[in-house]
């Protein structure tokens, strides 16, 4: 039996690999190329790997602010403490980001809105500007103008995912504005004569 075999996240591992490859083949592939040839100093390769599957898989959530809301425990004083002042700081950036996206007339912002269709709603407009600025900051992608900066090269998996996701979310957003524009508007007919429809003149 293999070291990744005697982990407890085994078989939630191999549900995440299967839905991975199921999606995002080639990601899923790469992505267990990549933490096996670099496990860094992971106790528990298999652990980092489900996280890793599960990203590619699409069984997180796209917004790039949950991990504030994981839960994360210790028994330790001080090691409660660290953790609560970090999240502390951590939730203060995140607000510190999204405020600044909402209120600033950056290039980006003005380029992400010339992507969008008219008809969006404006907590869907304001939810995708506040996690491509989280995403803009996690990656220093500093003042390019490009919403998400330069193109992700093969290595980056774990920008590429995100990356992925908030394209996807972009995409989502412009297919169902548009969905809903064609099921809304109304069909006029065509004018009808009078004698068709029994009136005399």
């Amino acid at each position: 039996m293999s070291i990744l075999e005697c982990s407890p996240s085994w078989g939630a591992g191999v549900a995440a690999w299967r839905r991975a490859t199921a999606r995002e083949p080639v990601a899923a592939v790469a992505t267990l190329k990549h933490t096996l040839r670099r496990p860094g100093d992971a106790k528990d390769v298999m652990a980092v790997l489900h996280a890793r599957l599960r990203l590619v898989g699409g069984t997180t959530s796209a917004g790039h602010d949950d991990w504030l809301h994981a839960e994360l425990t210790s028994s330790r004083p001080d090691l409660k403490y660290m953790i609560a002042q970090v999240r502390r700081l951590a939730a203060a950036r995140v607000q510190e980001l999204k405020v600044r996206a909402l209120t600033s007339a950056d290039t980006w912002t003005q380029r992400v809105d010339g992507r969008l269709p008219s008809g969006i709603k404006a907590m869907d407009r304001s939810a995708l500007l506040e996690q491509i600025a989280i995403y803009r900051d996690r990656w220093q992608i500093g003042d390019d103008p490009d919403p998400l900066g330069h193109p992700t090269a093969d290595y980056e998996w774990e920008r590429a995912n995100d990356r992925r996701q908030l394209e996807a979310e972009l995409s989502r957003l412009q297919s169902t504005v548009a969905s809903c524009n064609r099921t809304t508007a109304v069909k006029v007919p065509a004018a009808v004569p009078l004698t068709n429809v029994g009136w005399e003149i």
